[in-house]
């Protein structure tokens, strides 16, 4: 039995990068979902905050950061105030430098976030 849990730290560790809370910054995306998360992150006052918004849905949604790890983890509380739902969500930045987001509470489930590249308009 110890050698299996020293075996699941081992692999933990190794999925889950050493980030900063730099390396979250930008807009994030799961396949499937016209939901985006833009963290933002004030390198000043070493500040995150995350926005989380729909182009297909209108609905209120909050989220607030409730706790950030020191191997940054971050837990938040978001709520849609138009169907009430409230979930908790923990996000961790992989190697690969995409986000696993666990949800529990009114929906349970985990989703992979990828980073969305945008494409400027230029003006010539």
């Amino acid at each position: 039995m110890k050698k299996l849990i020293i075996l699941f730290l081992f692999l933990s560790n190794s999925l889950f990068s050493q980030n900063t809370l730099q390396d979250f910054e930008g807009i994030w995306s799961s396949p499937y979902s016209y939901w985006y998360k833009i963290f933002t992150y004030n390198e000043k006052d070493d500040i995150l905050e995350i926005y989380t918004f729909s182009f297909g849905d209108p609905s209120a949604v909050v989220e607030k950061i409730v706790k950030i790890t020191s191997n940054y983890a971050i837990d938040t509380k978001l709520i849609n105030h138009d169907n009430r739902w409230k979930v908790n969500i923990t996000y961790r930045m992989l190697e690969n430098k995409k986000i696993i987001a666990t949800y529990t509470g009114d929906i349970n489930t985990i989703a992979e976030l990828t980073k969305v590249t945008l494409k400027l308009n230029h003006v010539e």
